[in-house]
């Protein structure tokens, strides 16, 4: 049937709950939120922080040095979203430290390939390049419209 997974549903508070009624399941449980801005903030700087703490673990500093970037990369994102108009809590919370955690520790990750990549010396472009797919860059992929690296 599936493993028990949690998400997080953001934006207006009718529009959420109507489409939680949507997509409800016996093992998915789905949180809602107005914090749109906080949710958008972690869900971008979750990645950029997974990629870091990969790239320190691929260096060989150690789960202390990851730990301490982790760590500090959460209160950067709770700041940013603060700042931006989010809230705190919701980068502390499921939306940001949570998925960071799914995120960071998941070494099959493409977040994690391409820290591990980019510590190795790898260009942008070359870890990006190697990370994808070639049957994913057909038109219509989500991946073929990820930002091209310039130099």
């Amino acid at each position: 049937m599936g493993k028990p997974a949690a998400s997080v549903l953001a934006g207006p508070t009718h529009l959420v709950e109507a489409l939680r009624t949507q997509l409800v399941r016996p093992r998915l449980r789905l949180y809602l939120t107005d914090d749109l801005v906080g949710v958008e903030i972690s869900g971008a700087l979750k990645n950029v922080i997974a990629i870091a703490v990969s790239g320190v673990r691929a260096l060989g500093y150690g789960e202390n040095a990851a730990a301490a970037l982790l760590s500090r990369g959460v209160a950067e994102m709770a700041r940013l979203a603060e700042a931006c108009g989010g809230r705190t809590e919701t980068a502390c919370g499921l939306a940001g430290v949570g998925d960071l955690v799914v995120t960071s520790s998941n070494t099959g990750s493409r977040n994690a390939k391409l820290g591990a990549l980019l510590a190795s010396g790898m260009s942008v472009q070359a870890a990006v390049d190697k990370i994808i797919r070639p049957e994913a860059r057909y038109v219509g992929s989500p991946e073929r419209h990820l930002p091209q690296a310039h130099a």
